[in-house]
């Protein structure tokens, strides 16, 4: 009786430690897999495709509480372009949900697009909070 429950004491210490590494592990395979993703299908995956979560942060996209769905500031990425004929769906349902993705044959051809924001998290240069006084601004709202 002693044995197990000095076997059940040790097992219970050590499953906390498993579990750091377990998740130890599973970040260092996103963090891999991250790395070694140059280019990355654009085609609103949150609308189309689930996506595993090293895609969901290698996305420019994010949901903001205030804005609502909006690109992440200071932030480079190259997307393959997807809009066009798609030679199988399958092989786009792989590029965002498989760990490593390869790139079809159909799409390898295809051109990018190379996505840059400023520090708004907007697509343009880098604009001052302080104007100069010979500037003037003109604020637009809508599509």
């Amino acid at each position: 009786m002693r044995r197990l429950a000095v076997f059940l004491g040790l097992l219970a210490a050590a499953a906390p430690v498993l579990v750091v590494l377990a998740e130890c592990g599973v970040r260092g395979l996103y963090a891999y897999a991250m790395r070694r993703t140059e280019r990355f299908p654009l085609l609103y995956e949150r609308v189309y495709w689930d996506v595993p979560p090293w895609a969901r942060y290698m996305s420019i996209l994010y949901a903001d509480r205030d804005l609502g769905l909006w690109m992440r500031p200071n932030t480079t990425r190259t997307y393959i372009n997807l809009f066009g004929p798609i030679g199988d769906l399958r092989d786009v349902d792989q590029m965002f949900s498989a760990l490593f993705p390869a790139i079809p044959a159909w799409a390898e051809s295809r051109g990018v697009w190379h996505l840059a924001t400023n520090s708004l998290g907007i697509r343009n240069d880098e604009v001052s909070a302080e104007k100069s006084p010979s500037t003037f601004r003109v604020a637009l709202l809508g599509d």
